[in-house]
This record gives C-alpha cells, sequence and structure tokens, in this order.
C-alpha cells in the first residue's frame, strides 16, 4: 500500500529585483499564472517587513542598486524566477541582485489597556495564534485597584489595567499572518517583520 508523502515545509525568500515595482508585479504574476502557480509576491514596503540595513541604505543613494523592489517569493515561485532569469532580464532588463533565504522571521509588539473585557481579548488572540510561532520576552502586567471603581474613563485611576509585549518568532508566512492579525486589534502595537536571511 502507498503512503503519501509528506507535505514539504514551505520555504520563502527575500530577493531584491532591480526594475520599477509595476513590471516587477507585473512579471512575476504572469510567470506564477502561466506556470499554473498560485503563489503571489509579497512586496516588502507593503507587507510591513522592516526596511534594509544601512549598508543597503547607502548602496541605493550612492546609485549602486537604483529602484530595487524587495519581494517575498515562496520556494515555487523563487524556482520559476530563477529558470527564466536570463529571459526576464533579455526581454524586460529587469535584474535580480540578490536572493536570500529566509530562515524565520520575527515582530514585536505592544499593548495597554484599561478595561478588563479587552485584557481577556488581548491574551484570547495571543493564544489563538497558529502552532509552530513562538513568543518570546512575552510580558502581561495586570493590576486591580478596587478603590478606582466607578471613576470615569479618563481619569488617571482605573480599577483594572493591563500593559504587555512580546516577539512574535517564527517561519515567515506564519509571522506575517500573525502580525496581520494582531495590528487589525485597535489595542495592540505591532513593530515591524524583521527577517533574519541567510
Amino acid at each position: 500500500m502507498a503512503t503519501k508523502p509528506a507535505a514539504a515545509t514551505p520555504t520563502y525568500h527575500e530577493l531584491a529585483i532591480q526594475g520599477p515595482r509595476d513590471l516587477v508585479q507585473g512579471f512575476l504574476a504572469g510567470l506564477a499564472a502561466g506556470a499554473g502557480c498560485a503563489s503571489a509576491p509579497v512586496f516588502a514596503r507593503e507587507a510591513g517587513i522592516a526596511g534594509p540595513g544601512l549598508g543597503v541604505k547607502l548602496k541605493e543613494i550612492l546609485g549602486a542598486h537604483p529602484q530595487a523592489c524587495r519581494v517575498i517569493l515562496d520556494g515555487e515561485l523563487r524556482g520559476l524566477l530563477k529558470g527564466a532569469a536570463k529571459r526576464m532580464q533579455a526581454e524586460t532588463g529587469l535584474a535580480v541582485l540578490s536572493d536570500r533565504r529566509i530562515r524565520r522571521a520575527s515582530f514585536g509588539y505592544r499593548f495597554h489597556a484599561y478595561a478588563e473585557r479587552y485584557g481577556i481579548e488581548i491574551q484570547d488572540l495571543l493564544a489563538s495564534l497558529p502552532a509552530g510561532l513562538k513568543i518570546a520576552d512575552r510580558r502581561a502586567a495586570e493590576k486591580h485597584d478596587p478603590r478606582a471603581k466607578g471613576v470615569e474613563a479618563y481619569s488617571p485611576a482605573h480599577d483594572y489595567e493591563i500593559e504587555g509585549g512580546g516577539t512574535v518568532v517564527g517561519r515567515y508566512d506564519l509571522v506575517a499572518a500573525a502580525r496581520r492579525l494582531l495590528a487589525a486589534h485597535p489595542l495592540i502595537e505591532a513593530d515591524g517583520i524583521e527577517l533574519d536571511l541567510g
């Protein structure tokens, strides 16, 4: 009896592609559609991914990497692009400047609330993050002051307060989904995604 092969863990890569964003997006979309690939490129700037380091910024300022788009591709779409890179450069002028595997991703978050129901809501949201993610440096401090019960909302004294934060760490796609989920909550502030590149 034949067994089904186990699904491979997806891989993700950050590529810098020289050329106008619209042209990069159009080429990648056409490449994926032509191959029947369901993957889509993720542009770093729109996806809340932290900017490049100082060295890369200096190269951009000095013109070493003019008009480069940072794009996140899964392994399938990256493989298609690698196979078409020479043709892409010859036909469109687009060029892959760098291609680095994303080993893991992370982002920091913070929250502060003055109502117990919001504290419970935030804790439940954090508990519902996908399996495979880790929360490093997790902290949450709750304060209860029954003497402040009934004081209006803008008072310096509150009967309940919760403050905390941490760093969500894991595979890129899971981290990106977690950031979208947490950033959508009005009382949670999420930082940009940091990529650990190999």
